[in-house]
């Protein structure tokens, strides 16, 4: 409490000094740059050491009260924070192209995996910086980035977009090429069986997906840069390492063993593409490599399908089945091949019949015809997956040796063979009513 004067008059407070306007001293880029450039090399080189959050601070502080002098009265000859932004921004890019010129000449001397470990260590260090980078010139990006912006710049970025466009044209684009060739290296010595490091593919490739900025609008991304500089040369060269691989090795093994080989790398590069790879590669990639494995080989694979009709390997049928309904008109061959399979098996069946003497037999007969039909029946289910038309081709089949076989031949009437039918039928009827 203020104490009464000793003459008694009220108490007043004292007047209130007017803030002076020129106690804001401008604050200029050479002021806050040298600490500014100080935090960001101990981003770019310290990080895992950790950044305090007053240091934090201090840096958002400086980059804030640079921006905002410019919005001081008596300063009508500057176009507002684009004059000092501007000039901060220019600074940033200056540095950050430093920055990874630097790195791209300590990459000159390294190849192929070395190359990677090299260029990925950096990578992740350099977009991991920038999420702090970004929040610290967080105002700069509110104001003037976003007037700039707005007004149609269009080489004005946010400092996350800028920073992936520097480490692009000035980093990614000089070693584009030398980074694909030691990814496919690295790719085929997976293929042969190798141990190698997919963390390291997936940074690396998943990097190109990043750094595909538009340019009218780069804050969205695309695969063009993905497909261009990775995808096309992968296409390229799974097609040439397969077809390589699967020419040889139709030739020295079973087609069987061939099916399986094919269905395992089939299987392998699904677990690739979900690895390392983009998902969009995954239909292109098994597209043209169903087309390497089976539609370049249909013509062996098709010649062995009498032979596991005849040994009844159910497990390898259903591999050839699901491999050959991959390409165009893989499966038109098996229907008539299967058709006549079954025709000569029930021909067969009932010739031994006939030749036992059982001739006259409804019961052995309709057995006969019954075993046949529910063998190829059960394939159709389980190998053939219930395809109507390998159900149709085994109809027409049981539709011929049912009407012309032994039997009936001896009988000089394909009517022999529905009479045999209604007799056991009519066996089983007078069975059932005496029960």
């Amino acid at each position: 409490r203020r104490r009464r004067p000793a003459d008694g008059s009220a108490c007043v407070p004292p007047a209130r000094r007017p803030r002076s306007r020129m106690s804001h001293k401008r604050v200029t880029l050479d002021d806050i740059w040298p600490s500014l450039e100080q935090g960001l090399d101990q981003l770019m080189t310290n990080l895992n050491e950790g950044f305090p959050r007053k240091q934090w601070m201090v840096l958002y502080t400086n980059v804030y009260n640079y921006c905002t002098t410019s919005r001081l009265p008596g300063k009508r000859t500057m176009t507002g924070a684009n004059f000092v932004g501007e000039e901060l921004y220019d600074r940033l890019v200056a540095y950050l192209k430093a920055h990874v010129t630097r790195l791209r000449r300590q990459l000159a001397s390294r190849m192929d995996e070395s190359l990677l470990h090299y260029y990925n260590i950096e990578w992740e260090r350099y977009t991991t910086c920038m999420k702090y980078v970004n929040h610290i010139f967080e105002y700069l990006n509110r104001h003037w980035v976003k007037r700039e912006s707005e007004e149609g710049k269009r080489q004005v970025y946010p400092i996350k977009t800028l920073a992936l466009i520097v480490w692009r044209d000035a980093f990614f684009n000089t070693v584009k090429q030398r980074l694909t060739k030691a990814l496919l290296v690295l790719v085929e010595k997976e293929r042969n069986g190798e141990q190698v490091d997919t963390h390291l593919l997936a940074s690396v490739i998943g990097g190109y997906v990043d750094l595909g900025l538009t340019k009218t609008t780069p804050v969205e991304k695309t695969l063009q840069l993905y497909k261009d500089e990775f995808e096309t040369e992968f296409m390229f060269h799974s097609e040439e390492y397969y077809t390589a691989e699967s020419s040889h090795y139709v030739s020295v093994n079973s087609v069987a063993d061939y099916m399986r080989k094919a269905e395992t790398r089939l299987r392998e590069e699904r677990r690739r593409v979900q690895q390392y790879l983009h998902p969009s590669t995954e239909g292109v990639l098994i597209s043209r490599l169903e087309k390497v494995l089976i539609g370049i080989h249909t013509d062996v694979i098709w010649a062995d399908f009498q032979h596991l009709l005849e040994v009844d390997q159910l497990d390898d049928l259903a591999r050839m089945y699901a491999l050959l309904s991959k390409v165009p008109r893989g499966l038109d061959p098996l229907r008539s091949v299967l058709e006549k399979h079954i025709e000569a098996v029930g021909t067969a069946a009932v010739q031994q019949l006939a030749d036992s003497g059982d001739v006259n037999d409804p019961a052995a007969y309709v057995q006969t015809l019954l075993r046949v039909h529910g063998k190829y029946r059960t394939m159709v289910e389980t190998a053939f997956c219930g395809d109507p038309s390998f159900a149709t081709c085994l109809d027409k089949a049981c539709r011929v040796f049912v009407n012309t076989n032994a039997i009936t031949a001896a009988a000089k009437t394909s009517a022999k063979s529905p009479e045999l039918l209604a007799r056991h039928c009519d066996s089983l009827l007078r069975k059932s009513s005496k029960a």
